[in-house]
């Protein structure tokens, strides 16, 4: 419970002390019914963080990934000390941790693409159960400095578009901006879109071709028990209006190549 919560009914407990009689009991009734009605009001809010919350990525040099950097700000946001992160290098195995109960929860950038593959893989065995936006460390398209014209770029998939890369012969894909970062470092890549940071670690080898700023991505925060079916964070439970339905209806038909069918045309009338 949250201590000024505490505080504040235990104040309430001890004015009722002070007082006698119907006062009193009045009082007493106010303080009973603030705690029960903030706890009513916690009964679908989600348990972010229980014993560990789980991140994929492995402890990289220079510096650590966008899925670290996110989950430490998420259990700081949530009170929740470092020590209650996990790393793993692949998702299928942070996964399987989870569904095995070795920690609580995951954390998985939507833009990650191994995302969808997780989604149906592990369907019916780990739930959303959060979501938020966040944005990355500023990206930068970064070059080697004795290079005039690179004539590859090396990116995380992701990335792919974040600008004009039309001028590069060849686009060399890497799992992710750290793995960038790092083969700029040892220059194995000619350029690369990575954390703009990286150029203040060797400013003598690598140069700012262009700043692309952070990238507001979509998180979800996974765990094994389900959500209930009254959690705002349900959209499907709330009903439409005649009038959106037959919107719906309408635009169903069009996204179909040869329309409705017969068996379409007797569901949608029921």
């Amino acid at each position: 419970m949250d201590p000024e919560l505490l505080r504040d009914f235990v104040g309430r407990l001890e004015a009722t002390n002070r007082l006698q009689g119907h006062l009193g009991l009045q009082l007493w009734r106010v303080g009973v019914t603030f705690l029960l009605r903030h706890l009513w009001s916690l009964r679908n809010r989600p348990q972010h963080i229980l014993n560990q919350c789980l991140v994929f990525g492995v402890h990289y040099s220079p510096s650590g990934n966008n899925h670290e950097l996110i989950a430490l700000r998420y259990l700081a946001k949530h009170g929740q000390p470092s020590t209650n992160l996990q790393l793993f290098e692949q998702f299928e195995e942070a996964f399987e941790a989870l569904v095995e109960g070795r920690v609580s929860h995951l954390l998985q950038c939507t833009a990650h693409f191994a995302h969808s593959d997780c989604v149906g893989r592990y369907m019916h065995r780990a739930y959303p159960v959060d979501v938020f936006i966040a944005g990355s460390k500023p990206l930068a398209l970064v070059a080697q400095r004795s290079i005039a014209t690179p004539r590859h770029v090396a990116i995380q998939p992701a990335t792919r578009h974040y600008t004009d890369l039309s001028s590069f012969g060849d686009i060399i894909e890497a799992p992710t901006t750290v793995a960038v970062a790092e083969g700029l470092l040892a220059g194995t890549f000619e350029a690369g879109i990575c954390a703009e940071e990286v150029i203040n670690q060797a400013p003598e080898q690598l140069k700012l071709v262009q700043s692309l700023g952070p990238a507001l991505d979509t998180w979800v925060v996974y765990a094994t028990t389900q959500l209930p079916a009254t959690s705002p964070l349900f959209l499907n439970h709330a009903p439409l209006n005649e009038k959106d339905n037959s919107r719906a209806r309408h635009h169903e038909y069009y996204a179909k190549p040869n329309g409705f069918t017969s068996d379409d045309t007797k569901r949608n009338g029921r």
